[in-house]
Formats: C-alpha cells, structure tokens, sequence
C-alpha cells in the first residue's frame, strides 16, 4: 500500500477553475483500479494550499493513474491556470522492521 501526498498551491483568481478540476481528478481517480481513498484538508496557515492524501494498493497503481492519459489532461490545464502541484509517497513500515516500544 502507498499514500501519496499531493500539495497543490493555487494561484489567485482560479479557485473555482481549478477547484473543478481538482473534483474532476478525484472523481476519475476513484475509478481507477487500485484507488483505495483519499482525504482532503485546506492548510489553515496558507489559505492558497490545498493537500490531499490519497491511498493506493501499490506503487504501481498510482504510477499506472498518474500516466493515465485523464490525469495527464487534467493535470496540464491545472498547470495552465498556475497551480503548483507536488507529490510526496509514503509507505507503512513493515512490521519487522518496525521498532516496539519498550514496555
């Protein structure tokens, strides 16, 4: 499983464009094989940085939907309009090499 990380900055006076294709890429995600979810938050501290943390069964999975011809579509106009966007992966440790707390 990895969560990817997605940091979108948005420039002034695209909000609602660039809100719609946001929608627009979460909608088409969802049914892509391999998306387990995603969650949505504004940072509280940049009112222009939207971050959504989206879940996927395999690296694989995510890579497949990022090369996706969708993606690349809406990604090129949410470029267009001046959204800067960045992506971060996670995995979950695995249990073995996990450190327990000492009780």
């Amino acid at each position: 499983m990895i969560n990817v990380l997605i940091r979108r900055v948005i420039p002034k006076g695209a909000d609602r464009e660039v809100l719609t294709l946001i929608a627009q890429l979460r909608a088409e995600a969802t049914h892509t094989k391999g998306y387990i979810s995603s969650e949505i938050v504004w940072n509280m501290e940049n009112e222009r940085e939207y971050v959504s943390m989206t879940k996927w069964r395999s690296p694989e999975a995510w890579q497949a939907w990022k090369e996706s011809t969708t993606f690349r579509e809406l990604q090129n106009k949410l470029d267009e309009k001046g959204c800067k966007t960045s992506y971060e992966k996670f995995i979950y440790p695995l249990e073995e090499y996990t450190p327990m707390p000492m009780l």
